[in-house]
């Protein structure tokens, strides 16, 4: 299983991009599931626009935070259960597809959260299929996550991504070929593959895995760009796949933030045929966020809109509620525990249901989901 989990004011992390304090902690977000440029498909901005708008189109996208919440924190998300056609495909279009068959994908999933010391943004996508430069590309689950976060009044960013494999080894499809990637930051695929994959494209194209952009932001603190998979053909197509953005600029003091929130995506059993895809977001105490599932076999989809959340930071707690409410806890270990989330829906609501989502710190890949 790979799963992406984060729960707001829980967690910590550290990085070597640092910076000052400042009078009060600022923050900035922001993730997209696609963002893109095709010349060709000239529509495709006017009719799937990015906030703010710009020379792009975007699919699933939280948008930034607003001015207010730059300084009191916020929370976005966005989902969809499939692009461009499909049971819960929600794109209207008097042309049709705007990207014009560039890209087809399933269970797509952005969140940005922000507030007391940390700005998150994440975004997953599974079933991932593009087309450019006459090229079909594939992945069976994207994700890329950025973090911002004031430790003592310095700023940090971390960021990272990872990609499905198959026996272990992140793999991406280019054309005929399945070729083995690596999830290390910038990395180059053309650059690592055999000479045919290169030669499938013309000259000046650029394939990159874990795209990632550190540094300082406007106001001296820190922010970090994150790309799980960046593909740019010179005059052809530039194409951001979960893109993520991360910033924040610290306050003297810090304190934790009162509100917890949960974002997760990822797939069960990676080894098996009958894979089910999921992505998650939820707030401590309130209805938000979104829970989307697929089984790949059987086609059932999923798509639940402002699950009501309980987000812990205890295990005991977690174990004793989630036992109550006929999850399976046997599997989880109290040494690895980092937090966890119960989120639920109404019966009047896709016939009502519960998930259960537990961190159980790094690699991300080791979390749960029920």
């Amino acid at each position: 299983m790979i799963v992406a989990l984060f729960v707001l004011g829980l967690f910590s992390g550290a990085s070597p991009n640092t910076a000052a304090a400042a009078p009060a902690t600022t923050f900035s977000g922001q993730a997209t599931v696609v963002r893109g440029s095709i010349p060709l498909a000239p529509f495709a901005p006017g009719l799937l626009p990015c906030t703010p708008s710009s020379q792009y189109f975007c699919i699933v996208d939280t948008g930034p935070l607003t001015a207010s919440e730059s300084t009191s924190g916020g929370a976005h998300e966005a989902s969809l259960a499939c692009y461009p056609n499909g049971n819960g495909c929600v794109i209207s279009s008097p042309v049709g597809d705007p990207t014009g068959g560039a890209v087809r994908a399933r269970v797509l999933h952005a969140s940005v959260v922000a507030g007391g010391n940390k700005s998150t943004a994440e975004a997953s996508v599974a079933d991932l299929g593009l087309k450019v430069a006459g090229v079909n590309l594939s992945a069976d689950f994207l994700t890329a996550r950025a973090i911002a976060k004031c430790e003592g009044g310095t700023a940090t960013v971390t960021g990272s991504s990872e990609i499905a494999g198959v026996n272990s080894q992140p793999v991406l499809g280019i054309g005929p070929y399945t070729v083995t990637v690596a999830e290390t930051p910038n990395y180059d695929v053309l650059a690592h593959a055999p000479a045919p994959v290169a030669d499938l494209f013309p000259t000046g194209t650029a394939i990159i895995i874990n795209k990632q952009s550190p540094g300082s932001n406007a106001s001296g603190g820190q922010q970090i760009d994150v790309t799980a998979l960046y593909i740019n053909v010179p005059g052809v197509a530039e194409l951001f796949i979960a893109d993520t953005h991360a910033d924040i600029t610290c306050a003297v003091a810090q304190c934790q933030g009162q509100n917890a929130f949960v974002t997760s995506g990822g797939f069960i059993d990676p080894s098996g045929s009958d894979k089910q895809h999921f992505a998650a977001a939820g707030r401590n105490g309130t209805n938000w966020g979104h829970v989307v599932y697929r089984d790949t076999t059987s086609g059932f989809t999923l798509h639940v809109h402002n699950p009501y959340g309980v987000v812990y930071d205890n295990f005991e707690t977690l174990t004793a509620a989630a036992t109550t409410q006929g999850f399976d806890t046997s599997k989880l270990d109290p040494r690895k525990f980092e937090g966890g989330a119960i989120l639920s829906w109404p019966v009047t609501d896709q016939g009502g249901g519960k998930v259960l989502l537990v961190d159980e710190g790094e690699p991300g890949r080791a979390d749960y989901f029920q």
